[in-house]
């Protein structure tokens, strides 16, 4: 059995490039022309991970280089050259990309198009999407892939298609006006929504998700889900918290001091990292909602996180560097130079399910 931390793959505020930082040797393992301030994605196998590019409207998947396989019970790494993939998926603009269930989903607002792809479908020269045209969503919108279900804004409402025959829908909810994200895990898909949450859940004999609108005080900014923790975790407002347990206990809201800059639930699915703008890092505990610690940490309005089985990494646009936040102890560790501020990271070469006990 082999131990990766993985790769981080990082888009720049102003350098037109991405860089890839190997975890395991501290060290810089690759930087690959592309445009500046590219929004990035990891997918779940950790095989690949995800840029669009702005400017051209372009995305494109990252080959890391380096990346842990999934044997019965251990992992080993496989060694390659990192590249940018040559065929693309073209949008004029990224509205939502979202990653689930093998699946990679990306939304434009503006012209009203879902695009998706298995991951595996992947060739070391291309990827075939397919783009079903709907209604343009208000706001930003979203499409998302469960249950081989296309869950897709269209217009001011979502509808369910198979992803084998995504022109006809199964179904529509309405309720959620304009959608700012989603989260899958297990039966379930998480909407966030100006009126709450829409929680979506899989009837087997129908084969139609069965809607349930979770009505909130505030809109809900973001959601996010893990495959261990049944419920999920949203954002209301600036800075408020709202956790659903998935046990059918009432949500439960966690209000804090300082408006949310990120926050992003652990692989483990008992504590979530909530990052603050008056600079602290708090450890969430999602059976109950407590705040268990906190400690200092330089936070930014567009700070970005990725979470690994053992750190947090924090963006600092100000500064070419990345924190490192040990989870264990919620100390920070020695910081990652890089060649410029970040725009966006994402951690890649390793599989979303992934942990270690060695951390």
């Amino acid at each position: 059995p082999e131990y990766s931390l993985g790769r981080l793959l990082i888009s720049h505020a102003s350098a037109p490039e991405l860089t890839l930082y190997d975890l395991d040797t501290s060290s810089l393992a690759g930087r690959i022309p592309f445009a500046a301030r590219a929004q990035l994605e990891a997918g779940a196998s950790g095989r690949y991970g995800y840029a669009f590019d702005p400017a051209q409207g372009v995305l494109h998947a990252v080959d890391p280089g380096q990346w842990l396989l999934s044997h019965i019970d251990h992992f080993h790494i496989v060694r390659g050259e990192h590249q940018l993939m040559t065929e693309q998926l073209r949008m004029p603009q990224l509205s939502s990309l979202l990653v689930s269930d093998g699946w990679v989903a990306a939304y434009d607002a503006s012209a009203g198009a879902a695009s998706f792809f298995q991951e595996r479908s992947i060739t070391a020269r291309s990827f075939a999407p397919t783009m079903i045209a709907l209604r343009p969503a208000v706001n930003r919108g979203v499409a998302i892939v469960a249950r081989a279900q296309l869950i897709a804004s269209d217009g001011t409402q979502l509808s369910q298609r198979p992803v084998i025959d995504p022109a006809v829908a199964r179904s529509q909810f309405p309720g959620c006006s304009e959608a700012r994200g989603a989260a899958a895990q297990g039966e379930r898909v998480f909407v966030a929504c100006a009126e709450g949450v829409l929680q979506l859940t899989w009837d087997s004999a129908q084969e139609v998700f069965v809607p349930q609108l979770l009505v909130t005080s505030e809109p809900v900014q973001a959601v996010r889900t893990t495959a261990r923790f049944e419920g999920a975790l949203a954002q209301l407002g600036a800075r408020g918290l709202w956790l659903l347990s998935g046990t059918g206990a009432p949500p439960r809201t966690v209000e804090l001091a300082s408006d949310i800059a990120a926050f992003e639930l652990r692989r483990q699915g008992e504590t979530a990292i909530v990052l603050t703008l008056d600079g602290s890092a708090h450890e969430l505990e999602l059976h109950d909602g407590r705040i268990v610690r906190s400690t200092p940490v330089p936070v930014a309005a567009h700070t970005r996180v990725a979470l690994s089985h053992a750190f947090a990494y924090l963006s600092d646009p100000a500064a070419p560097r990345v924190l490192v936040l040990r989870l264990r102890t919620l100390q920070l560790e020695p910081e990652l130079a890089i060649p410029a501020p970040a725009h966006d990271l994402t951690l890649v070469g390793v599989p979303s399910s992934y942990t270690d006990e060695r951390e």
